[in-house]
């Protein structure tokens, strides 16, 4: 998939990290201000609800990306085998045309045509 380096190792540390980060300024804020556990609490929500969000869409992104990478593996698919099927069908036509003509050249007189094709 072009664009995307797998690298699952940057995304856990990611996930881990951005909360743990907000959390500690939380902290922080809260000492300076005496608040209690508050600012740690948003923070803390805020970083996870964030970095879940920014995962979800980035795999969304991906899976629509190689969704539409295989429609359009399937759709060359499909005009390759109607260009064969095509081939092969006027192939079959051209034989067919010369064997009415070597017929049509090389019949018995005796065995007229319409008496072959009644029979």
């Amino acid at each position: 998939m072009a664009g995307y380096s797998g690298d699952g190792f940057s995304s856990s540390v990611e996930l881990v990290a951005t909360p743990v980060l907000f959390i500690l300024g939380g902290m922080f804020l809260d000492r300076k201000f005496n608040t209690g556990w508050v600012f740690a609490a948003a923070l803390g929500t805020f970083a996870v609800v964030g970095t879940v969000a920014k995962q979800w869409y980035v795999y969304n992104a991906r899976m629509q990306a190689q969704e539409d990478n295989l429609r359009l593996a399937r759709q060359e698919a499909d005009q390759l085998a109607a260009a064969q099927r095509q081939a092969q069908d006027d192939v079959l036509a051209a034989e067919q045309a010369e064997l009415a003509a070597y017929l049509a050249a090389n019949r018995p007189a005796e065995y007229p045509l319409e008496q072959v094709r009644a029979s």
